[in-house]
């Protein structure tokens, strides 16, 4: 019997204009690749960064 895999949750730190302080927004993920797919999908012309707990998983430069 196959265990579904647990999510961790992962914070998406966005970055708009310049701004010092960023928007942050917590996401469930399975792994860091869904993490890093749902960072590409939203706000793409923010500069985006995926952090989980104290680690950082990317940063996502911003579309221009």
């Amino acid at each position: 019997m196959a265990t579904a895999p647990i999510p961790h949750v992962y914070s998406l730190c966005f970055f708009e204009g310049g701004s010092i302080v960023p928007d942050v927004e917590l996401v469930e993920a399975c792994d860091d690749e869904e993490a890093v797919d749902i960072a590409r999908s939203r706000r793409l012309f923010a500069m985006r960064e995926i952090w989980e707990r104290h680690r950082l998983v990317a940063v996502i430069a911003a579309t221009h």
